[in-house]
């Protein structure tokens, strides 16, 4: 895979994105009204990952073939970032993108 090739997902999955700030205060207001803290009296603490379903055989453009994220507080590699006929950006598994022939 390289850069601007077209793939397609090979099965169901969720891609991943940086939330918007509406998003992580749209969680805060939830996690608010539900307790300020969690059950070992720690406060709340937003990841700032959004996944994102993707169903089979969605066609989408390679952005960049290989790269890392922080995702849920922790550094995950084998990702390619691709974008979706919206125009949205994810991070999905290389191991579940296959490359369409043209």
């Amino acid at each position: 895979m390289r850069k601007n090739d077209t793939v397609q997902t090979i099965k169901d999955t969720e891609g991943y994105r940086r939330a918007t700030a509406e998003e992580r205060e749209a969680w805060y207001a939830e996690r608010r009204a539900e307790a300020p803290h969690d059950s070992g009296g720690e406060p709340w603490v937003f990841s700032g990952t959004m996944a994102v379903k993707v169903p089979a055989g969605t066609r989408c453009t390679v952005v960049k073939a290989r790269t890392t994220a922080m995702l849920w507080f922790r550094r995950t590699g084998g990702l390619t970032e691709v974008a979706l006929p919206s125009g949205e950006h994810l991070l999905i598994s290389r191991d579940l993108l296959a490359p369409v022939e043209v």
